[in-house]
This record gives structure tokens, sequence and C-alpha cells, in this order.
């Protein structure tokens, strides 16, 4: 649906700035820069939305329900589906379904996640405490002790003296 409202918008933009003799080079390149602008927009509103889905409303059901429609989308980028694979398992932590959440985040590909955007701290967070629900204590200690304390978001400066 949005694929459609982006075309006509282009295609309007296009007969628009033709209509006005513009150049047709400088006709393309207004009209995407138009799309840009519109589909960061876009991207944001639905950002917030899904936020606020979790946060404020704390409504984890309507949240996976966008999950899954963001990842009909991006299914095929695995970055993404990583990424999604986390969230998702933050709405079924806070249904209380610790055991799919586990699931979803022991089948992530621990490559796509970063530590300098938070992604792999997140799921070694979730990861900890599903391992604590579901009475895992030991793997959640050991997680805890071994990548936890590497992953928490100190300064740099901090960092180093910590090591030493």
């Amino acid at each position: 649906m949005l694929y459609i409202v982006f075309f006509i918008i282009a295609l309007a933009s296009m007969i628009i700035l033709l209509y006005f003799n513009v150049n047709i080079i400088m006709s393309f390149l207004i009209t995407f820069i138009i799309l840009m602008v519109m589909n960061y927009i876009v991207g944001y509103i639905i950002s917030k939305k899904r936020r606020k889905a979790l946060d404020s409303d704390c409504d984890p059901e309507r949240y996976l329900k966008m999950l899954d429609n963001h990842g009909k989308r991006h299914n095929n980028k695995p970055i993404i589906v990583s990424y999604l694979a986390v969230n998702r398992a933050a709405g079924h932590m806070l249904l209380g379904d610790y055991q799919t959440a586990k699931e979803y985040l022991e089948g992530i590909d621990h490559s796509y996640l970063s530590e300098k955007n938070g992604s792999l701290l997140a799921y070694t967070i979730n990861l900890i405490l599903c391992y604590y629900e579901l009475g895992e204590i030991e793997k959640a200690e050991i997680l805890y002790e071994t990548s936890l304390v590497r992953l928490c978001p100190f300064g740099s400066r901090l960092k180093k003296c910590w090591r030493a």
C-alpha cells in the first residue's frame, strides 16, 4: 500500500515539475529527494508507534503484530531479521512467555548484532532474564559474568581504567 502511495506522489511530482518546465534531470533529482524525505518521515512515524505500543501503552500483543508486519517487508534482510527477533523476544517476555523469548534469542546469528548500537547488549540482557525466569540460573550467571560485564555501556575512559 505504501509503495503505491509513494509511486503516485513520485508520478505527480514529476508531472508538476515538468509542467513548469523544470529540467528533466532536476525533476528526477527533486522527486528523489522528496521520496527520500517522505520515506524517512514514514519510518520515523511507524517506529514511534511501535515504541508507544510497548513503552507507554504496554500492549505487547499489538507490538508483536506490528513487528510481524515489519518483518513481512524485510524478511530477506538478515540484520533486520536479527533485530526483529530481539524485539519479538522482548514482547514475549512482557507477555510472560519466556520459553518463546528464549527460543527467539537462541536462534539469532550474533554476527548481525552490534555493541555500538546496543543490540548485542539488549540481546544479552534479555537472554539472561529468560534463563533466570526459566530456572536456568547457572547459564544466566555464566552469561552475566562473561558477556554482560564486557558489554556494559561505560565510557571509553572508564573501560580503560577498569581493564587495568
